[in-house]
């Protein structure tokens, strides 16, 4: 389905060998490297239980060593002949995630997992170089300075195998920092050596959704042969222009030329009213910059009109709404529609808080709690592209409330939404978990609270995992 082919101004990129429908899976990969975030989770194996007492780790890391004040380079392992070292390996983690330009967990050990990789034998080191070679590194300069800052650090200065020198200990960093993916399910990220060659846009062709570490590439809208594959790098969805330009800089390294950033496409987070808007019927007019033409009438509008709702923009701004009445007070304006960022960002958070707080149906009527997620789900169809991966997420929460208050009809509906976007954008049931649990929760859904908490059981496990693991330290 792909190829990859190497650009003057883009580096490696991924294009398409063939027509690719919507909705198509183009490949699944495994992770080179990953790691959780949880500190619960087990370095190698994943598990709920201490990284210290796992055997697999230590048969993992045998060959990396670490120094201390009364050690000198012992290797880390079990054997009658080293020595015990003076850190374990948690603490070791836990120092390398405290590093500025590290730290997460996550990206401690991915590092420490590219290290022992790095020292398991020439094959696999030659490999190693040979990818990172390859890999588009950004704030290379301070991922130098995270590599000295480890060589000096007595706890960590050993985790350095002999013959990696600051310039590849920073070029590892740089490469993981840059191209890691989020694991959605573990908890954390994993370097994937096709999908991280996808160049970046705010507008992007393809999907990314990953099942622990495997990771599947979806088509989200029908792509031409001789396309390139594009993905989102950031959660910017809902960020206007300006934000993600400064995101995608500061990340990636890079200037970001896509449509919606050049000002081809209008930026759908800053929504204002037409200032005719009172003059029709319909309720589909807006005005989006760069262009500040209305969608609905056609009506231009004039240079100090733009300037008076930037203005009024900029205020609000730099005093964003935290409350509904706020919301409230603000669209009484007439400016700035409820889809505008600065209001969506409220109302999004408000809504989240009071679903997290409400357990029964009458905590939801009490608190409005459906006429809320209606104008959230108004505004994420009208602001994200027509096929976009966070519509299943806001679209299976909406049905979860819809469950709390009874309505199994409207929690059928929005589940079903929820896996009709999952086709799209994730891929066929068959081949992907996330949308044949949607197409089950759609066929069936819960039909009281106690059900729905049974069937979103995998939370309440890694919750059951994380209290097993403080429990197993204490004791």
């Amino acid at each position: 389905n792909v190829k990859v082919e190497c650009t003057d101004d883009k580096g490696r990129i991924l294009v398409a060998t063939k027509s690719l429908s919507a909705g198509q899976v183009i490949f699944q990969e495994e992770a080179y490297v990953f790691g959780s975030w949880h500190k619960f989770r087990c370095l190698v194996c994943d598990e709920a239980h201490d990284p210290d007492t796992c055997t697999r780790v230590e048969e993992s890391f045998a060959n990396l060593r670490i120094s201390g004040d009364d050690c000198t380079r012992n290797s880390v392992g079990s054997g009658s002949a080293q020595k015990k070292s003076k850190y374990t390996y948690s603490e070791i983690e836990d120092a390398l995630s405290e590093i500025e330009g590290i730290d997460e967990l996550d990206r401690a050990r991915t590092l420490l997992k590219c290290l022992r990789i790095y020292s398991t034998s020439e094959d696999e080191k030659d490999r190693l170089l040979s990818v990172f070679e390859e890999l588009t590194t950004a704030n290379l300069d301070k991922c130098m300075s995270c590599a000295a800052q480890i060589r000096e650090n007595d706890m960590l200065a050993g985790i350095i195998p002999p013959g990696v020198a600051d310039t590849l200990l920073g070029k590892l960093i740089s490469g993981l920092n840059t191209n890691c993916h989020t694991l959605e399910d573990i908890g954390g990220s994993g370097l994937f050596l096709s999908a991280c060659i996808c160049e970046h846009s705010c507008v992007p062709n393809c999907n990314f959704s990953t099942n622990r570490t495997t990771l599947t590439l979806t088509a989200v809208r029908p792509i031409k042969e001789g396309e390139s594959l594009t993905l989102d790098y950031g959660e910017n969805y809902y960020r206007p222009t300006e934000e993600r330009l400064i995101d995608l800089q500061d990340s990636y390294g890079f200037v970001c030329t896509c449509p919606a950033c050049n000002g081809e496409v209008p930026d759908k987070s800053r929504a204002f009213e037409c200032p005719k808007s009172s003059e029709h019927l319909a309720q589909k007019h807006t005005v989006f910059p760069p262009q500040w033409k209305c969608i609905g009438c056609g009506h231009q509008l004039a240079k100090e009109v733009q300037e008076r709702y930037e203005q009024i923009e900029a205020r609000h701004k730099e005093d964003p709404p935290e409350s509904l009445e706020e919301v409230k007070n603000i669209l009484e304006e007439k400016i700035l529609k409820k889809e505008h960022y600065l209001l969506f960002d409220c109302l999004d958070a408000i809504a989240h808080q009071i679903a997290s707080e409400c357990v029964s149906a009458q905590d939801c009527i009490e608190q409005e709690l459906e006429l809320l997620w209606i104008a959230i789900i108004e505004c994420i169809e009208a602001t994200l592209p027509e096929f976009h991966f966070n519509k299943i997420i806001y679209y299976e929460q909406f049905a979860q409330i819809y469950v709390k208050l009874g309505d199994l009809d409207k929690a059928k509906e929005f589940f079903t939404k929820a896996y009709e976007m999952a086709e799209r954008v994730v891929g066929k049931s068959e081949l992907c978990p996330t949308t044949k649990d949607l197409e089950s929760l759609a066929a069936n859904p819960p039909k009281t609270v106690a059900e729905l908490m049974r069937k979103y059981q995998n939370t309440s496990k890694e919750i059951e995992e994380q209290l097993k693991f403080e429990e197993s330290l204490q004791s």
